[in-house]
C-alpha cells in the first residue's frame, strides 16, 4: 500500500474499504483510516500524531488503523496520544485499531497492560478485516 507521508506521518484510505474507489458513483461513508508513524513516537511525533488523527475525525472518518510496524520507540506522550484518539474516535462513533506491534513497543504494551485497552492485531490486514 501507498502512504501520503506528511509530517513523518502517513495516512490514508485502506484499499477495498468503503469510500476508497473514485469510481464509485456514491460515496460511501466512513473509510477506514490507516495512520502510519514514522520510527519514533516521542512528544513531538505524540504533536504531529494528534493533528492527524484530528484532521480524520473532523472529516467524519472515525475508523482509524494506527500502524506501528517501523516504531522502534515509543514514550508516554506517544501512549497517551493514543489513548486520547481512541476515547475521541469512540465518543465519535468509531474506534482506533494498532496493528504491527512488537520486540520493546510490544512490551511497553503488555507492561502498561495497553495491550488490553486498546484492539492490537498482529498484522494491518488483521486489523483492517476486524472492521468487516
Amino acid at each position: 500500500m501507498n502512504h501520503n507521508r506528511f509530517n513523518m506521518f502517513g495516512s490514508t484510505a485502506a484499499p477495498g474499504c468503503p469510500g476508497t474507489n473514485p469510481a464509485q458513483s456514491l460515496p460511501l461513508m466512513n473509510p477506514i483510516r490507516v495512520v502510519v508513524p514514522d520510527k519514533e513516537l516521542d512528544l513531538a511525533a505524540a504533536v504531529r500524531m494528534n493533528r492527524v488523527f484530528q484532521e480524520h475525525l473532523d472529516a467524519g472518518e472515525t475508523r482509524l488503523v494506527l500502524d506501528l510496524e517501523d516504531i522502534t520507540y515509543v514514550d508516554s506522550s506517544g501512549l497517551g496520544e493514543m489513548l486520547r484518539a481512541l476515547k475521541r474516535a469512540r465518543e465519535a462513533g468509531g474506534d482506533l485499531r494498532l496493528c504491527g506491534l512488537y520486540g520493546y513497543v510490544l512490551r511497553i504494551f503488555q507492561m502498561t497492560g495497553l495491550d488490553k485497552v486498546l484492539a492490537v492485531y498482529a498484522t494491518r490486514e488483521e486489523a483492517l478485516t476486524s472492521w468487516r
